[in-house]
């Protein structure tokens, strides 16, 4: 619903096939969210309720620190590990996930077609 403000003169490789909407985490996200400060990872910012993302159980407010067991440090880490998962032909995508003082790793299908 709200996915038309996101430009994609940003975005170069979108993984829009999972439907998360992500953002870096910045120094004042640290502190809203009573972060670390070297607090590292993709903060999600939405999920759509209609994509494989938001079955998988991510939800809005999570952090992703990793992509198939390799670390990310933002948003376009994030995101350019989930395209080139799917590009590669991989069925799901393993992220890591932060939520409170719990990590876990959640496995999230691509969508077919």
């Amino acid at each position: 619903m709200g996915d038309s403000d996101t430009p994609s003169a940003q975005q170069g490789l979108r993984a829009p096939a999972i439907g998360l909407g992500l953002m870096d985490v910045t120094p004042d996200v640290r502190q809203a969210m009573n972060l670390t400060p070297d607090q590292r990872g993709a903060l999600v910012e939405s999920v759509n309720p209609d994509r494989t993302a938001s079955a998988s159980g991510i939800q809005p407010g999570d952090i992703i620190v990793a992509v198939n067991q390799a670390p990310v440090r933002n948003a376009r880490q994030a995101d350019q590990a989930i395209a080139q998962a799917g590009k590669s032909g991989k069925k799901s995508v393993l992220l890591l996930v932060e939520r409170g003082d719990a990590q876990m790793f959640v496995a999230v299908p691509f969508a077919n077609g």
